[in-house]
């Protein structure tokens, strides 16, 4: 499973891949990563300005718990969405722009992505203890348990949460010992964690505007910046607050994903989650 496989239509996928100490294989990185980007009671089209939302009086003075408490509450309100999203991807020699309707709950995801004129790459799911990715456009089906999930997707080592890492749901880890300052219209969170794949710093950017995490950049045992999420173009849907636009970047791939949300439906009553199977695709086994 390698990148010359499978071209530029899953180029964005390996986004944090040497980041996080994991064997390069960029085979259904981009279609797993793309069912869990987020948002979204009813369809609507994305508003055209963000909320009017100024800073609050007490900046930069909020104590830490304050802060934490009120990042934590405005994410905790997103858990389940419909989208229609566009996908863009670069990096060296890899360019792609693909389309994707997905759906997702906190423990489960579905998605499929098309790339020019229509046509349809694949379709993928994963459930809370395997996934599926029918990569049509490659003949191979591919198939593992959630664990390794972890190979083949643009988050971070700091946080098993798929969901959160995409959505623009980030909040701070209660474990971690996060040491509070401030610029001149964000509190800025730092703290050390441990991860599966060593200790981790990170920094987080918050607006206390909307007391949301607008940056999230993990730093590696020497400093070195080993991955970056943002989130931006923040819209109000059905009173929720949600970033239109997630950019993920992993500067030791020199590679960049752009999610952009065209329509969503946040949190909608009941989510299915159709059963994938190979069929007549080549089935590959991920462990």
């Amino acid at each position: 499973m390698r990148w010359g496989r499978l071209g530029a239509s899953f180029a964005c996928s390996a986004t944090y891949l040497q980041a996080m100490r994991l064997r390069r294989s960029g085979s259904c990185l981009l279609l797993i990563g793309a069912l869990v980007v987020a948002a979204g009671c009813r369809s609507t089209d994305l508003v055209s300005d963000a909320p009017d939302a100024t800073l609050p009086e007490a900046f930069p003075n909020h104590a830490a718990a304050v802060i934490m408490q009120a990042v934590v509450a405005e994410a905790q309100q997103l858990v389940a969405f419909e989208s229609q999203s566009r996908i863009k991807v670069e990096r060296p020699g890899q360019r792609a722009t693909l389309t994707a309707r997905l759906r997702q709950s906190q423990d489960s995801l579905y998605g499929s992505l098309s790339g020019p004129f229509g046509i349809r790459v694949g379709k993928g799911l994963v459930t809370p203890d395997s996934f599926f990715v029918a990569y049509t456009f490659g003949g191979t089906f591919y198939t593992g348990p959630l664990d390794a999930v972890t190979r083949f997707v643009p988050v971070p080592p700091t946080s098993g949460d798929l969901f959160a890492s995409l959505t623009g749901t980030v909040a701070p880890i209660d474990a971690a010992d996060w040491q509070i300052s401030s610029d001149s219209a964000h509190y800025l969170l730092r703290g050390s964690l441990e991860t599966p794949s060593g200790p981790v710093r990170q920094l987080l950017r918050v607006d206390p505007a909307l007391w949301r995490v607008v940056e999230a950049i993990d730093y590696g045992p020497a400093g070195e910046i080993i991955g970056v999420r943002t989130f931006s173009s923040f819209d109000q849907v059905d009173d929720l607050v949600i970033p239109r636009r997630v950019v993920l970047q992993a500067p030791s791939e020199e590679a960049t994903v752009v999610i952009e949300h065209v329509k969503m439906t946040v949190n909608p009553p009941a989510l299915s989650f159709p059963s994938l199977s190979p069929g007549r695709l080549d089935v590959e086994r991920v462990e």
